[in-house]
């Protein structure tokens, strides 16, 4: 175990400078490691299988973040989250995402899940089964589950096998708060300090695909069969981690056809996304720009993902130093400050083949060189940002003794991501109300610039 104020994003980084890849094989695993301080202790953005698994996460502005990873199947399992604003937010279509074993306390919530752009917030449909909960220990003194969704949210549901059972009160990762006090959990991976991964065969694959096809034989038949409804959610989380398991082992033996063979059918883009990463590997690029060409382009999420392909088709081919051109980097950046699954293609893309002129995970991103925007002059002698937390309406204090006639003072507010959510001239009164009715509840950056200079910056924090 170790102390650390670095964040994970997929690869070990600075905190909020992000380095973001796409992995839609291999599992990302975050165990046994100690958060405190920073801004985030572990990212997952973009289509992306992980396993977030007995960490410690103390005095932080966020915990864990999942990010429109699509449907890979993934865990964050038996951690524990204290004076954390915002422990566990997961944004987007996270459709085979669970969340179990976890202990809590403190925060604005425990849990957040919304939206991300367009993209409504989605985990798997079952949290927990019939017998058992999730076996969170949530920070609330009641019963009640402490999970706050927006409206943009696809249904799920979170079992609670007795409502009747005590609440826990001594909360212990892996202890079920929805289970008398003193019985241990069912939850069999907490306290296990390492995870094996288990071998899979082609006939575990085909075996779970029947099972999925006869629990849809029954919801023919009995659509509002809970039963069934469950086993089809389970087992088709399943399906995804032995497929994706299969494919990375028979990639790795250079099986390219063992391994196109499992996904069979192309017609769903998800299949094609993994037929996709076949080619690739085989290097196979002809027949992955060939494929390429049947992908959809009829909105910009299809659109954004086939440019960047096309891109790094021509960076992998090229013979030579691969350059971009001013309109290539411009395009990248549009997709880069996009809210698609494409912005962390773009993103890698820019870093790899303009490195020297693009920074990883910064506010903004041009087809020009970039100066150091982040270096902040003098500070005010009066900047205060107050009630903060804020609700309704932030009142901005500020001194403008010391500034010329003609100065010009901007006010932007960013995201925890970093996206800018708005920005406001500032007049030279001194002080300033700002209404904060329409952002959602949560954990903001203020930055005020000067004559377009940093001069100061404050975190904000939201509540509702």
């Amino acid at each position: 175990m170790h102390t650390t104020k670095i964040c994970f994003l997929f690869l070990l980084k600075k905190c909020r400078k992000s380095y973001r890849t796409i992995d839609e094989l291999n599992r990302i695993n975050i165990r046994n490691n100690d958060f405190s301080g920073g801004v985030i202790g572990a990212e997952m953005n973009g289509p992306s299988r992980f396993s977030v698994f007995n960490n410690d996460f103390e005095n932080m502005d966020q915990g864990v973040r999942s990010i429109h990873t699509l449907n890979a199947a993934s865990e964050v399992d038996c951690n524990s989250f204290k004076k954390i604003q915002i422990p566990l937010e997961v944004q987007g279509n996270n459709k085979k995402f669970t969340f179990s074993g976890n202990a809590f306390s403190g925060g604005l919530k425990d849990v957040i899940l919304q939206e991300f752009g367009s993209v409504p917030g989605e985990i798997l449909s079952v949290q927990g089964d019939f017998n058992n909960s999730p076996n969170n220990c949530f920070s609330k003194t009641n019963q009640s589950v402490d999970i706050l969704t927006s409206n943009n949210t696809i249904s799920f549901r979170y079992f609670i096998p007795n409502n009747n059972t005590e609440f826990c009160i001594d909360p212990k990762v892996g202890v079920n708060n929805y289970t008398k006090q003193g019985i241990p959990s069912n939850n069999v991976i907490c306290g296990a300090e390492f995870i094996e991964e288990p071998q899979y065969s082609d006939v575990d694959l085909y075996n779970l695909r029947d099972s999925i096809s006869n629990a849809n034989s029954i919801l023919m038949n009995d659509p509002g069969n809970q039963v069934a409804l469950q086993k089809t959610s389970y087992y088709r989380a399943e399906e995804d981690i032995v497929l994706r398991s299969l494919l990375k082992d028979k990639i790795s033996q250079s099986d390219y056809s063992g391994a196109q063979s499992l996904i069979g059918d192309e017609s769903s883009f998800f299949n094609r996304r993994l037929s996709y990463t076949i080619k690739i590997a085989a290097k196979d690029y002809l027949g992955a720009r060939a494929l390429l060409k049947t992908f959809p382009t009829d909105n910009l999420e299809d659109l954004y993902f086939v440019k960047t392909q096309n891109l790094h088709l021509e960076g992998i081919r090229s013979p030579g130093e691969f350059t971009l051109t001013t309109s290539e980097k411009a395009d990248l950046c549009i997709i880069r400050n996009s809210k698609t699954l494409a912005r962390n293609y773009a993103e890698g893309l820019l870093w790899l083949y303009d490195r020297e002129n693009y920074e990883i995970g910064g506010g903004d991103c041009k087809a020009e060189k970039k100066e150091d925007e982040n270096v902040i002059i003098a500070k005010m002698s009066t900047f205060e940002l107050y009630p903060n937390p804020a609700r309704d309406m932030l009142i901005c204090s500020y001194s403008v003794d010391n500034l010329s006639s003609s100065f010009k003072l901007d006010l932007n507010i960013y995201d925890i991501t970093g996206q800018q959510i708005s920005t406001i001239q500032l007049d030279k009164s001194g002080q300033q109300n700002i209404s904060v009715v329409d952002l959602s509840e949560g954990v903001y950056f203020v930055t005020i610039l000067q004559d377009g200079l940093v001069t100061n910056q404050e975190k904000l924090i939201v509540i509702k």
